[in-house]
């Protein structure tokens, strides 16, 4: 079965600017490059640590027993084994914490265009960005300033707990 084409209504989001004015999505991003700040500095502060200690015994290694040496060797390793699983540990955990996000952003998109659809009856709405799928739209579609407002206004009032 064809659709009648007259019948439809069209309109496009430019997921790009979307992004950059969401006010929750400015937040939830500058959040996370906080916390990957934080990540990055405490994990070379304790790498300058572990190398600081890797230069320590080497210094003193030559006059250290076989039997020392070993055993420190052995820690420094731990150490090292440590690092790199904390490492890794930060890393999987700000990676959950942006998979969340992106899931959220997505969950209240989705939820504000099906209010924002109650109201002005999109047969689609599109999302518009440079080298995506769409080549061209016409400016009169545009929907993104509409659109960005009224999810501000939506994360304003869920910050005042008016939501």
């Amino acid at each position: 079965m064809v659709a009648n084409m007259s019948n439809l209504n069209i309109a496009f989001v430019n997921s790009d600017s979307l992004l950059d004015q969401y006010n929750y999505f400015k937040n939830k991003k500058s959040e996370l490059e906080e916390k990957q700040s934080k990540m990055k500095n405490e994990l070379k502060a304790e790498s300058l640590k572990l190398q600081h200690e890797a230069e320590e015994y080497q210094q003193r290694a030559a006059t250290m027993s076989e039997q020392e040496r070993g055993k420190r060797e052995e820690e420094l390793m731990v150490k090292q084994q440590s690092l790199m699983q904390k490492k890794d540990d930060l890393l999987s955990k700000l990676d959950d914490e942006q998979n969340k996000t992106y899931e959220d952003l997505y969950s209240k998109l989705t939820g504000f265009m099906k209010e924002f659809n109650k109201k002005k009856n999109y047969s689609f709405i599109l999302g518009f960005q440079k080298g995506g799928g769409i080549l061209f739209a016409n400016d009169s579609l545009n929907i993104t300033k509409e659109v960005v407002a009224g999810l501000n206004e939506d994360y304003k009032k869920e910050q005042k707990g008016d939501k």
